[in-house]
């Protein structure tokens, strides 16, 4: 139901290994429910604002990311 003028953008959810981003099912699925709760507790409308989930050990990678994908990595 995506409109002309709506963004469309992929989250991903993931750590670094041999310069990779894997993800792991188990905590990405987690992250995804995450996000979601921030979005909501935040009420935001705007996908940068997405930029500053930090939940989970998850911190948003500028240098991994574009502007249709944004890239997670969990830290710890």
């Amino acid at each position: 139901y995506l409109q002309p003028q709506d963004r469309f953008i992929t989250v991903v959810f993931g750590e670094l290994q041999n310069g990779k981003v894997v993800q792991k099912g188990v905590y990405a699925k987690m992250a995804r429910g995450e996000m979601l709760r921030f979005m909501a507790e935040n009420k935001i409308e705007d996908p940068v604002q997405i930029q500053r989930f930090d939940r989970l050990g998850y911190v948003f990678r500028d240098s991994l990311s574009s502007e249709m994908e944004y890239v997670f990595e969990r830290i710890g």
